[in-house]
């Protein structure tokens, strides 16, 4: 269970890093994604955390993918997007 805390912390601090006023998403638009995602990772962890545990590698991933857009708002959010989905499955 340690790790759902470090990827919620890792999935939001990456994601609000990205955050400016450049493209269709917007820093309050990925704010409610990263809320969202945060809720999402809890909710799995807490019902089935062999599947969180299953998708940390990908989750990981992705906010890496996150964090290397840089300036590009519409990446954090494609891959928030990504993300919420893969643990909606």
């Amino acid at each position: 269970m340690r790790i759902l805390p470090l990827i919620a912390a890792l999935a939001a601090a990456g994601f609000l890093a990205a955050c400016d006023d450049k493209d269709d998403c917007t820093p309050e638009a990925a704010q409610k994604k990263a809320a969202d995602l945060s809720a999402k990772i809890t909710e799995v962890g807490t019902t089935d955390p062999a599947k969180l545990a299953e998708l940390g590698p990908k989750i990981q991933e992705l906010a890496a993918k996150a964090q290397a857009g840089g300036d590009d708002l519409s990446e954090a959010c494609k891959a928030m997007d990504e993300m919420l989905a893969e643990l909606s499955k």
